[in-house]
Formats: C-alpha cells, structure tokens, sequence
C-alpha cells in the first residue's frame, strides 16, 4: 500500500444510509448465483446513477474440481448522458463502500465452465492510523463489514 492509496481512500465520500439500504435491497432482489449481477447494475436514486467498477480482481485458485477467485467491486455514480453505463470518463463520485463477490467455477477447456456467484460481503474502507512501536507511525486501509 502507498500513501497515493491512503489519499485515494481519503476522497472516497461515505455513502448516505438511505442510498446503501436502496442498493443494497434492489441488489437482492437482482442476484442470481449463477450471473454476477453487479456486472451490469445500475441503480437510480433521486435522478442520479450508480453502479459498481471492478476494484481488485484475484487469480483463480486452482483446488482440482473447483477453482475460487474473489472480485471486489467498488460503488460510484456516473453520469449516463455519454454512455449509459458506468465506464472510466464518466465517473461523476467514487464511495467507500466496497462488494467482494467470491466466485467459483468447474468444468474445464474441453467442456462448459459453469459459475457460481456468492452474494457480495458489503465493506467500507477507513484508514486507521497505526501507531509507532517498533516501525514509524503509518497510515493503513482496513475493510471492515458495513453496518
């Protein structure tokens, strides 16, 4: 982590308890294990949109029958009169709230992959100031679960 990604995080605007609740209950209604919804969510909420962007993204894990990734997906409003979906130049807000969707896959290259999408953990990013004991006092981000 660098201090860029402390600032970044700093930027990041909280997002209000009556917009999470709205996403969050319109998200569970959309999610299908089998499809990540948030590949193409989009909300409107008081004549703005929001959708989510891919964050972080791991490397299959390979476990023999089953592979295992994570995708972290962070919420943003964007701003659609371009291109109506959320892409890098229409970025209008990017929040502290974070999805990581664990996702599974089996089969192989000579026969269909089938996915499973588990529903996201919902996070929030904050940056905790760790104290000086041994090494200097540095700032870190921690994901903790939404409330």
């Amino acid at each position: 982590m660098t201090k860029e990604d402390v600032r970044l995080v700093d930027d990041y605007l909280s997002v209000p308890t009556d917009l999470k609740q709205k996403f969050l209950s319109e998200l569970k209604a959309a999610w299908n294990d089998e499809h990540n919804a948030l590949e193409e969510f989009v909300l409107e909420f008081n004549k703005k949109k929001y959708s989510t962007i891919v964050s972080e993204e791991s490397n299959w894990n390979d476990e023999g029958k089953y592979q295992f990734k994570n995708i972290t997906y962070q919420f943003v409003s964007f701003d659609d009169k371009e291109k109506p979906y959320v892409c890098g130049n229409n970025i209008i807000d990017k929040y502290n709230l974070f999805l990581d969707v664990p996702t599974s896959k089996t089969g192989s290259y000579y026969t269909e992959y089938y996915y499973q999408f588990d529903f996201p953990t919902v996070l929030e990013a904050k940056i905790t100031t760790v104290p000086e004991v041994i090494i200097p006092e540095h700032k870190i981000i921690e994901y903790i679960p939404a409330s």
